[in-house]
């Protein structure tokens, strides 16, 4: 048999490996070249499969993605156009407000002034006939000491006495009558 290899024996040719991580990688090594050698075509057909529908995945992830964008840029201007309606909505307000504030304002100064007004009609209306009333208390006191001397100078005379009280009376009466 050593003949028929060539070679003096068979057991100097192998060598029986006792190494179990050497062995493991030799073993691994010929079941991959096995596995590329016999299905190294449908493996890659595969892998070439898979590589197109991730490719699709994503295209189709990008279209969403600028769909996504594009909506978002419209909502941003729909939300500009609102920020700049209600800012507009809020100064028509204001400027609304201020000019009801100010024609509250005005009526109340108008109040205000016929108060001022009514005020100071009462006030000399009451001084007028606070006057009026002093007034024909001094008339009345000066035609009684009037009449009081008179009578005081004419004592016997009755009749005199009469006609002054008459005459003043009179007078009094005239005196209210114009006022």
């Amino acid at each position: 048999m050593s003949t028929l290899f060539f070679f003096n024996s068979f057991e100097n040719l192998f060598e029986i490996n006792k190494n179990i991580f050497e062995i493991n990688l030799i073993n691994l090594t010929i079941v991959l070249l096995i596995i590329f050698r016999f299905l190294g075509d449908a493996v890659s057909s595969i892998l070439f499969e898979r590589k197109k529908v991730i490719d699709i995945t994503l295209e189709q992830s990008n279209k969403k993605v600028n769909l996504v964008k594009e909506k978002l840029i419209r909502v941003r201007l729909k939300l500009n156009l609102t920020q700049d309606t209600i800012i507009k909505l809020y100064n028509k307000r204001f400027d609304l407000f201020c000019n009801k504030k100010q024609m509250v304002l005005d009526q109340v100064n108008v109040y205000f002034m016929q108060l001022q007004y009514s005020k100071q009609e009462i006030l000399k209306s009451r001084t007028q006939k606070v006057l009026v009333d002093i007034y024909n208390q001094i008339i009345l006191l000066t035609f009684d000491k009037l009449f009081l001397r008179i009578t005081f100078t004419i004592k016997n005379n009755y009749d005199l006495y009469l006609i002054n009280r008459i005459t003043t009376n009179l007078y009094m009466k005239r005196f209210n009558s114009i006022i």
